[in-house]
């Protein structure tokens, strides 16, 4: 028989040999956030101002302590509202107009902060068209650019290159040197289906995009699919998250087009502050008749290797949102009264 010292050894060996395989089987197992409940934490929302001047609101950001709100088919196109120290906000002017012209837009789909300056993108006439901080145009910095594609989202380098994700042939994102020229198509081609063309992947796989604050990396948010992508911008696909229900789209072709095939809408924006990025998760049946599936009250929080962080469920579901270092977060939302400006704490 063995004695106790054996008996006491053999137990602990035992024990170290169970947590070891447990550990590797955990970390080789790692689940993602899709893959378990998220306790979303509610966060309230107090109305700021009722934006009656605002229409149809497209996007917001946050530019030199200015809410700045970008509109399609608006004249004005953009709305500039000066954030006070009491957090109440101050219509500070309204710029651009519906046109083709210089400071006019058919599509306005994005502002772009530069620093000491904002670009503003048209998706119909592919432009940059430049600002100063006071709202002046600087014309002389138009810029058009040539692409295979529709960027959504789209940010400016220290060089003055522009990253540009969106719906894209044959790649996940392009960037466009100083001339605005396609210089380099990158990130991983994905095919959905055999049967698509270019077109109809490319669509499928339509995604929003965020970059961290020293611009090294970009972020994808597929639109169609539980779906997420981190790159460096030689192209480096670096990490994947993937839901295991609906880790692709789920669409069929109509008439040479790509539609719902009981699939979700994935992610329907992301931002980011000089710290985390922040995604609107809908998760809804794109064929839910019941409420507008792109229009989400989810938000969820993540660092730069893409590990959501916290959950939050916010009073309403806002059309539009940004969320400044201090983790305010400001929502657009449609009432009777018109659109107003609301303002959360999500710390």
């Amino acid at each position: 028989m063995r004695n106790t010292a054996e008996i006491l050894w053999l137990v602990f060996c035992s024990a170290v040999f169970v947590i070891v395989i447990t550990s590797c089987k955990n970390s080789s197992q790692e689940q993602n956030h899709f893959q378990r409940i998220i306790d979303y934490k509610k966060v309230e929302t107090s109305r700021i101002i009722v934006a009656t001047m605002v229409r149809n609101p497209k996007v917001v950001e946050i530019i030199d302590n200015k809410l700045v709100i970008g509109e399609v088919g608006g004249s004005p196109s953009i709305h500039m509202f000066d954030i006070k120290n009491d957090g109440s906000l101050e219509y500070f002017k309204g710029i651009g107009r519906v046109g083709r012209g210089p400071g006019e837009y058919e599509r306005l789909m994005e502002i772009i902060d530069a620093d000491s300056l904002f670009y503003v993108y048209d998706g119909s006439q592919f432009s940059l068209t430049a600002y100063d901080m006071n709202g002046e145009l600087l014309d002389q910095k138009r810029r058009e650019l040539t692409t295979r594609g529709l960027p959504n989202s789209m940010f400016m380098l220290e060089d003055g290159s522009v990253v540009a994700v969106g719906v894209f042939l044959n790649e996940r994102f392009q960037i466009f040197d100083e001339t605005t020229e396609s210089k380099i198509s990158h990130g991983e081609y994905i095919v959905f289906d055999d049967k698509f063309t270019s077109r109809n992947n490319g669509i499928a796989w339509l995604s929003h995009g965020a970059m961290d604050q020293a611009q090294n990396y970009i972020y994808l948010f597929s639109e169609n699919a539980e779906f997420i992508e981190k790159y460096d911008l030689d192209g480096e696909l670096l990490k994947r998250v993937q839901g295991n229900e609906y880790p692709v789209p789920s669409m069929i072709l109509k008439d040479n087009w790509p539609v719902d095939n009981d699939g979700i809408v994935g992610y329907t924006d992301v931002i980011r502050n000089d710290h985390f990025l922040y995604a609107s998760y809908s998760g809804k049946p794109r064929s839910d008749d019941s409420s507008n599936p792109f229009e989400t009250e989810l938000i969820q929080k993540f660092d730069w290797n893409l590990n959501m962080i916290k959950g939050f469920k916010l009073d309403h579901e806002p059309t539009e949102f940004i969320v400044n270092n201090d983790e305010k977060i400001y929502t657009l939302n449609e009432t009777d009264d018109g659109y107003e400006i609301r303002v959360g704490q999500l710390k």
